[in-house]
């Protein structure tokens, strides 16, 4: 009897285990609903990102997304953007110019660097609770100061920033450094 209930508890504990670490794609079924603080004395504006579509590009299929938020360089036409993910990476990669360029790697660990934006990041990995359960939160912090101050950002597994999930840099701020 003892034997069986330490198996029980052997195959609950493996099962458990596993599915905590389990991946969760970026890409999969993907729609964002983004708030848009235009000023401080206005209430945001919410814009929705539908789901994209799937589109070949050489040896990649990619998701495609019409970004509702226009940017400076696009004036008022509404900028397409296309994305990649490797699930097995972890990484999900952005076609900029023709070139993919990375946009996340959830892959990262405690005190892995990544480098973006001219910018070297270390990681710290821990985990957050989001309405399906827990996923895993890398939060990042300059190496370099920029203004005698360390940048931040916080990418969540499968959903990409708080603030927009195309443009991590929308959601990099900068913090004391200690």
């Amino acid at each position: 009897m003892k034997a069986k209930l330490l198996l029980a508890t052997a195959l609950l504990l493996a099962f458990f285990g596993t599915a905590t670490a389990q991946y969760h794609p970026f890409l999969n079924n993907s729609s964002w609903i983004v708030n848009d603080w235009v000023s401080c004395c206005m209430p945001p504006e919410v814009h929705t990102i539908q789901e994209g579509t799937a589109t070949v590009i050489g040896d990649y299929t990619y998701t495609v997304f019409n970004d509702p938020f226009p940017t400076q360089d696009s004036g008022a036409v509404i900028p397409t953007v296309y994305l990649r993910e490797d699930v097995a990476a972890k990484k999900v990669y952005k076609r900029v110019d023709g070139v993919d360029t990375l946009l996340y790697d959830f892959s990262l660990e405690n005190g892995d660097t990544v480098s973006q934006y001219g910018f070297t990041f270390t990681a710290t990995v821990d985990q957050i609770a989001v309405n399906d359960g827990v996923r895993k939160r890398i939060t990042l912090r300059s190496v370099e100061l920029y203004h005698d101050e360390q940048l931040k950002q916080i990418w969540i597994e499968g959903v990409g920033t708080t603030a927009h999930p195309f443009y991590p840099e929308r959601n990099m701020y900068a913090v004391a450094s200690s």
